[in-house]
């Protein structure tokens, strides 16, 4: 976009770097002093300070996500982002009292171990407080709507085929 509409609208934003963002595993604590598993998707591990963040979680429960590519996460931490990919209690890929964990959580601690994840990455100096956004599809996407209710964690929230009727689901 170029020319005097895009300069109104703040124009066409280039993607911060060229190239894929690097991609980390990181292990944080929830409340309930469980180790939480996640990656990372950003710029360099020491230049991500205070950015905005998306927190990505997987389609789940009894799915995890992964090292190796990700397009969608790489998409995102293109355009300046920081993505958090939660492998939150109930994934699988673990040990079987991790997946265990998540049974009748999917409104409980579920969602609280994605929220525990912003407070980690906010108090490591990582993503500011008041830009962070949830998005998911599937269960993940049921989390961001539970995240569209929660006062203060989220400024935003996208589901993409979300799961709206857990009892229908089951």
């Amino acid at each position: 976009a170029t020319g005097h509409g895009a300069a109104r609208r703040g124009g066409a934003r280039p993607a911060p770097g060229a190239g894929t963002g690097s991609r980390w595993s990181i292990h944080q604590q929830a409340c309930d002093v469980r180790d939480l598993p996640a990656l990372i998707t950003g710029r360099e591990q020491g230049e991500a300070r205070n950015r905005a963040r998306v927190v990505w979680p997987q389609d789940g429960p009894l799915a995890h996500d992964a090292r190796g590519f990700d397009w969608l996460a790489q998409a995102v931490a293109s355009r300046g982002y920081v993505v958090l990919q939660p492998n939150y209690r109930g994934s699988d890929g673990y040990d079987s009292a991790f997946a265990d964990a998540g049974a009748g959580e999917w409104s409980g601690a579920m969602p609280a171990d994605m929220a525990d994840g912003v407070r980690y990455l906010v108090d490591q100096g990582m993503v500011d407080a008041k830009r962070v956004c949830i998005a998911g599809r599937g269960y993940g996407g049921y989390a961001a709507l539970l995240g569209a209710q929660s006062a203060g964690t989220y400024r935003c929230a996208l589901s993409l085929g979300g799961i709206t009727n857990v009892a229908s689901f089951a």
